[in-house]
């Protein structure tokens, strides 16, 4: 089942939506089967019988839904932690190379420069669409025949480049479970079965006979909210790179900003430094 177009609105939007339409239809199918519900139970003959059926049900959906919003964050939380892991092979290998002799060292370190800079720039774009980038493969692949063809001579370039292919096979791994995670979510059938338990829980509460209708009215309202927001929840994390609330390419603009690309500090006017020597002298005195 495709919620993909919730996606592209806005987040607050897409959290208010199913607690509107949900408390819309619980309060508005209250209101139309009250009398019907009154006419075949009566005033509480059956609030009892009622009231054990809904706890049962309520019982077995809500352990149901807690589990699948459980696995979901689950399965958003280890995405977002392969993403991290990622990004910190990308560093590793970026490191170890600086380390190379020229000219492999400028040319791996701006093939790695230009994956990073793909993986923020056209791949992170493709991947909040749901479409699994490809060229990302053509820069790995190429990241590697260089770094196959680099011959150590020497007992540390050896160890050094032994560690940099080893931090590349984990950046392979990492970034397959990331492309795979672009088209990953929970199967149609499941969700028909939250959307129906939903349904049924919020009919169920309907054949209780309470006297103050505008009580019933809110709690029944409340309880239904209560499900829009679980049901939103799990629908939000579905996707880990769809929406306001997504993985995002955080980790590699850290490693691009602070490592590949490091803000250079100005050193202190020669009026300030004159000051702070001052101050310093002054201070001992």
């Amino acid at each position: 089942m495709s919620f993909y177009w919730v996606y592209d609105i806005p987040s607050w939007l897409f959290g208010t939506l199913p607690v509107l339409v949900f408390g819309a239809f619980a309060s508005g199918g209250l209101l139309l089967t009250r009398k019907c519900v009154v006419s075949l139970i009566g005033h509480h003959k059956e609030n009892d019988v009622v009231s054990f059926f809904m706890g049962t049900i309520g019982v077995f959906y809500g352990i149901t839904l807690g589990l699948i919003a459980v696995g979901t964050y689950t399965t958003f939380a280890d995405v977002d932690r392969a993403v991290s892991e990622e990004a910190a092979s990308v560093a590793a290998i970026y490191r170890d190379v600086s380390i190379y002799p020229e000219p492999a060292r400028s040319m791996l370190r701006h093939q790695i420069e230009a994956y990073t800079d793909y993986v923020i720039n056209d791949s992170w774009p493709a991947q909040r669409k749901g479409i699994v980038p490809v060229a990302g493969s053509i820069r790995a692949t190429d990241l590697q025949v260089a770094l196959a063809s680099f011959n150590p001579t020497t007992e540390g370039e050896k160890a050094l480049h032994a560690e940099t292919l080893r931090q590349f096979n984990n950046l392979t791994e990492k970034r397959r479970l990331r492309i795979q995670s672009t088209t990953s979510g929970l199967p149609s059938t499941m969700y028909i079965v939250i959307f129906l338990g939903a349904l049924i829980t919020i009919a169920t509460s309907w054949l209780f006979v309470v006297e103050n209708l505008k009580l019933q009215t809110i709690l029944t309202t409340l309880m239904a909210s209560l499900l829009g927001l679980l049901i939103f929840l799990i629908v939000a994390m579905d996707h880990p790179f769809r929406g306001t609330f997504s993985v995002g390419p955080d980790a590699f603009e850290i490693v691009r900003d602070q490592l590949m690309r490091p803000v250079e500090i100005a050193p202190p006017c020669s009026a300030c430094a004159a000051r702070q020597s001052q101050l310093i002298t002054s201070t001992g005195e």
